[in-house]
């Protein structure tokens, strides 16, 4: 498995979701809603991604991404853009091509933004949507209000990825679920920006704390 998927050292008995929760992400899911986790303790993010990817009904490809460690918004994208990559969604000639490019344009800057788009409309979705879970959007959002004084860059990442999940190419096919986002919706309102998340689903775990 992929650095960017699940550990599987980590057992699914010491984690379990109540058929409430479960029920409300998969009914999300199904509606074509993005979700944000809200969990107690806040590191339950790659034991709920192990529940959705093996239990949770439904024919979708999960696919977890760590972007703690990401302090851009370039890095972010080229983040995403990198685990997409590595899977067999894309097909085998679009990755040929890519690496193509890249070569014949090593010395130029890319913009993966842009980039992110373009490999999304050539993804072998078949029967089934894909699902991003990703790891670490309130720590990123953190590092960029840090590195600003006018947070105009941490508010042009929220309406970034708004308008990632409204493309209208990826519609009910591509979904969001951001883990452990326990601050994700006081971070928002501090910037003033609200509605840049007004559109995710909020599933709490039991016995956490909003």
């Amino acid at each position: 498995m992929d650095k960017n998927n699940l550990d599987r050292g980590m057992e699914p008995s010491t984690f379990s979701l109540e058929h409430m929760e479960i029920k409300r992400m998969h009914s999300n899911l199904l509606g074509g809603s993005s979700l944000q986790i809200i969990g107690n303790p806040v590191t339950l993010g790659q034991q709920v991604f192990q529940y959705i990817k093996e239990r949770l009904p439904g024919d979708y490809h999960c696919l977890y991404i760590d972007i703690k460690q990401t302090t851009s918004i370039a890095e972010y994208f080229k983040c995403i853009y990198a685990a997409v990559m590595n899977t067999d969604l894309v097909p085998i000639q679009k990755k040929i091509a890519v690496k193509l490019t890249i070569k014949a344009n090593r010395h130029a800057s890319i913009d993966y933004e842009r980039s992110l788009m373009n490999l999304m409309g050539h993804l072998r979705f078949g029967q089934k949507r894909v699902i991003l879970m990703l790891q670490g959007l309130p720590e990123l959002i953190h590092t960029l209000a840090s590195n600003n004084n006018d947070h105009s860059a941490a508010r042009q990442f929220l309406q970034c990825n708004r308008s990632l999940r409204h493309h209208p190419k990826l519609h009910k096919k591509i979904q969001f679920i951001y883990l452990d986002a326990n601050r994700l919706n006081k971070m928002a309102a501090g910037l003033g920006i609200s509605y840049t998340i007004n559109d995710l689903a909020s599933v709490v775990i039991s016995g956490a704390s909003t």
